[in-house]
């Protein structure tokens, strides 16, 4: 697909359809860079922990969220004094 090139104060952008933006998971932010002569545009990577409250939650009703090891961390706790 061509497209021009529109001018943006100093700049040019350009139009990317929506339906581009949709099925790379474009939301709001981009990543841009250049690779030689080409620029790339990715979207912006999702904060490294979201979705993890879910995914507890999901855990949690699955009774999935015990410890692996029962014990060990109390073995550590000798000396402490909790207030």
């Amino acid at each position: 697909m061509r497209v021009k090139l529109v001018s943006i104060g100093n700049s040019k952008g350009i139009h990317i359809l929506s339906s581009f933006l949709k099925q790379c998971g474009i939301e709001d932010e981009i990543d841009i860079d250049m690779k030689g002569q080409r620029i790339t545009i990715d979207p912006v990577k999702k904060r490294p922990r979201a979705g993890w409250n879910e995914a507890f939650s999901a855990m949690h009703a699955q009774n999935d969220d015990v410890p692996l090891m029962n014990g060990i961390a109390d073995s550590f706790d000798t000396g402490w004094e909790w207030k």
